[in-house]
C-alpha cells in the first residue's frame, strides 16, 4: 500500500490526484482510492447503499469503536437468524453422507411446454465453476425419470477461449426442443404459471479446499421444506412484523425493469419463499436488536 501512494506521489507532484464513481454502490472504489491518498467522490441513488457508504466513510472517522459494534451485533442478529431457520436449512443429504455445510443453493425458474407439457428450467446457468485446475458444469437431462434430472461434471481441463460463452438465443422445451417464445413466457408468467426447480446446493466444509457440488438429483426431497410449511412461517413472520408487508411496486419499464413484462409486479415476487423466510427473519431480527 504504501509503494502504491508513493508513486502516486511521484507522479502528481503538484497536487493530488481526483477520482469520481458514478455508480459507486457500497462505495468500495472510492474507499481504496481514499486510502491511496487520492481525492475521490462518490455518486449513487440506492439508498441502502448510502447508508453502507455513510456508515464507511464518515461513521468510521467520528467513531473509531464501529467496527467492533457492527462485528458484535452482526453476528448477534446472525446467530438469532441461523437458529430460527435452522429447521428449514436442515442437512439435505443422507446422514451417511457428510460432506460439509450447505452455502447455496441453485434455482432455476421453469415453464410449461405448450407442446409437450414437459416442465422445463428456463435457467442458462453451464458452469459451477471455472478455474485453471478445476471446471465444474452443470446441464440438465430430460431422458432421466419423468421429469429430468441436473447433471453435474467436473474436469480438470480449462475450456478453450470463447468456447463456453453463449449467445442469447430463445428458450426450447428440454424435452421436444420447441421453441418457446417470448410471448408466451410473458403469458405465462402473468397467469402466475412460472415455476421453480432446485439445480444444485454447493457445500463448504473445513477439510475440503474450495466447493462440492451436488445435483438436486442426489438430494433427500423429504429435508427440503414443503410449500405448506413455508406459507405458515412466512405468515407468522408478517404477524411479528407488525401485519401483511406492504408491496414494494415495480414500475413498468421494459428495456430497464424487464421483470414486469413477465407479470412480476413487485418487489417480492423477485424471490421464493425460502429466499423471503431469510429476509424477513433478518428482518425481524435487526428489529429486534435495534429495540
Amino acid at each position: 500500500l504504501q509503494e502504491a501512494k508513493d508513486r502516486i506521489k511521484r507522479t502528481y507532484t503538484k497536487h493530488s490526484p481526483r477520482m469520481i464513481d458514478f455508480f459507486s454502490g457500497g462505495g468500495g472504489i472510492p474507499f481504496e482510492a481514499a486510502r491511496l491518498g487520492i481525492e475521490s467522490y462518490s455518486i449513487e441513488l440506492n439508498p441502502v447503499a448510502i447508508v453502507l457508504q455513510r456508515a464507511l466513510f464518515e461513521s468510521t472517522q467520528t467513531y473509531p469503536g464501529i467496527a467492533n459494534d457492527a462485528k458484535f451485533w452482526g453476528g448477534l442478529v446472525l446467530d438469532r437468524a441461523q437458529a430460527s431457520l435452522a429447521s428449514f436449512f436442515s442437512y439435505p443429504l443422507p446422514e451417511e453422507t457428510l460432506i460439509g455445510d450447505p452455502i447455496v443453493y441453485f434455482w432455476s425458474r421453469t415453464v410449461e411446454c405448450q407442446k409437450c407439457g414437459f416442465e422445463t428450467p428456463l435457467s442458462r446457468l453451464s458452469h459451477l465453476a471455472k478455474r485453471k485446475n478445476r471446471v465444474v458444469t452443470i446441464g440438465f437431462d430430460s431422458e432421466v425419470g419423468d421429469s429430468g434430472t441436473w447433471v453435474i461434471t467436473e474436469t480438470n481441463n480449462l475450456p478453450p477461449e470463447g468456447s463456453t460463452r453463449r449467445r442469447r438465443q430463445g428458450h426450447r422445451c428440454a424435452s421436444c426442443s420447441e421453441p418457446i417464445s417470448a410471448d408466451s413466457l410473458k403469458a405465462a408468467g402473468k397467469r402466475k404459471q412460472i415455476g421453480e426447480v432446485l439445480q444444485a446446493i454447493a457445500f463448504s466444509g473445513p477439510d475440503y479446499k474450495g466447493k462440492r457440488y451436488v445435483s438436486s438429483a442426489d438430494i433427500d426431497p423429504e429435508k427440503l421444506p414443503n410449500s405448506r410449511d413455508l406459507a405458515n412461517a412466512l405468515a407468522s413472520l408478517e404477524q411479528d412484523l407488525g401485519g401483511e408487508l406492504p408491496p414494494f411496486h415495480l414500475k413498468q419499464w421494459s428495456g430497464i425493469v424487464n421483470p414486469t413484462i413477465y407479470g412480476y409486479s413487485t418487489a417480492e415476487q423477485l424471490f421464493n419463499k425460502r429466499q423471503l423466510l431469510v429476509l424477513l427473519t433478518l428482518i425481524r431480527e435487526l428489529r429486534k436488536a435495534y429495540l
